[in-house]
């Protein structure tokens, strides 16, 4: 107002104004080393350019400065960055301003520690709303009703396998309170329940850095898909066949990529069995090489409806190979039927399939039988 005689202040000079910054980095970095109120979450600082920015790794960086020389007066909120993907500057406007108010009177009357423990559970919340909209983009997607997502209570709960029988599988997403941590500072965790039972599995591929719903969601059904295959061959190696190395049985597993899990089943010396699950559905998946047969079934995946099948496709193969070379030496086949044979009494219970056959020159009154199981092939 210069008819009052004000003038305004002349601008500083680059000079004067490095001279400032540095005398602010002074005073900042004295309360920051004399105050014994800063919470260990925000240790990791650097003072510059008059301001002091507070890193938490994977969450933000929060930019600081003062007003005043007084120790005990407040510091002022002045900018602040995510530090995890994917995830968008604060645009400014209405919102940044309201932020700016609500942190600086946190500021005033909470301190350092309430500043922290407000921009921290909002890192969190903002987490969780990014994988809830990944998981609805996914069941909307390559996903499309094999997911049922829900988001209760700031907790993101994601179905997978709803059309497989028996107890469900799922996966949960949210805030721990971290009462049992040294620090005690809530964070983002994972709770898996597999087959309707809670699971301790560390081993899920879970970035809080870099968001994924689908990264965790392939890890999460990798680990189940190779549990399922594990406990089949466990059951397999215990048959003769296999535990006496005369067909040969192995399992490649994954804690990241479902389609990398599956078995290799030798059923006879010529003919192979791969078996795996179909990621999105659960579905059992076989494939035999050469092409006896290659189906998905959806429904029940469990160890039982995977033992039963590799077991019947191992005698269906086998008994094809005695079949084909019976016939080579002039063998017929012979309908068990007209004898009126129960082969469930008059073979052991193991046998699985038996095929009877009759050569011209031994005459009407003999025949022999070719039995398969997962024991070994027999003639009788």
């Amino acid at each position: 107002m210069p008819e009052f005689g004000y003038k305004p202040p002349k601008p500083l000079s680059s000079k004067r104004l490095l001279a400032t910054l540095q005398k602010i980095n002074r005073i900042i970095s004295t309360r920051l080393v004399t105050s014994d109120n800063i919470p260990s979450s925000l240790n990791d600082y650097l003072v510059h350019d008059g301001r002091v920015t507070f890193s938490v790794r994977g969450e933000f960086e929060l930019d600081l400065s003062i007003a005043e020389e007084d120790v005990m007066s407040q510091f002022y909120f002045i900018d602040i960055r995510f530090l995890f993907t994917p995830s968008s500057p604060i645009p400014k406007g209405r919102f940044f301003n309201e932020l700016d108010s609500q942190i600086n009177g946190i500021l005033k009357t909470k301190g350092l520690s309430g500043c922290f423990d407000f921009i921290h559970n909002l890192v969190l919340v903002n987490k969780i709303n990014i994988l809830y909209k990944q998981a609805i983009s996914l069941s909307r997607g390559q996903w499309i009703g094999a997911l049922r997502v829900e988001l209760l209570h700031r907790i993101l709960v994601v179905h997978y396998w709803p059309d497989k029988s028996g107890p469900k599988s799922w996966l949960e997403i949210g805030a721990h309170s971290g009462r049992h941590q040294r620090q005690k500072v809530s964070y983002l965790g994972l709770r898996w329940v597999r087959d309707g039972k809670e699971c301790e599995f560390p081993q899920i591929h879970f970035d809080t850095e870099t968001l994924s719903m689908e990264s965790v969601l392939r890890s999460v059904i990798a680990i189940h898909s190779s549990h399922i295959l594990r406990a089949v061959y466990e059951r397999l190696c215990t048959q003769n066949l296999f535990a006496n190395h005369r067909l040969s049985i192995s399992m490649q597993m994954s804690k990241t990529e479902p389609g990398n899990c599956r078995l290799n089943v030798q059923l006879t010396e010529s003919r192979y069995l791969n078996a795996s699950l179909e990621p999105v559905s659960g579905a059992m998946c076989i494939h035999t090489i050469p092409s006896l047969l290659c189906r998905l079934d959806k429904g029940s995946a469990s160890d039982d409806d995977f033992v039963n099948r590799i077991s019947r496709l191992r005698c269906i193969a086998a008994m094809e190979e005695i079949e084909s070379e019976a016939k080579i030496f002039g063998w017929e086949s012979v309908d068990h039927r007209k004898f009126k044979v129960d082969i469930r009494r008059v073979f052991p219970s193991n046998i699985l399939r038996a095929s009877f056959f009759r050569n011209r020159v031994w005459g009407s009154s003999w025949i022999i039988a070719a039995t398969t199981s997962l024991s070994g092939d027999d003639w009788w």
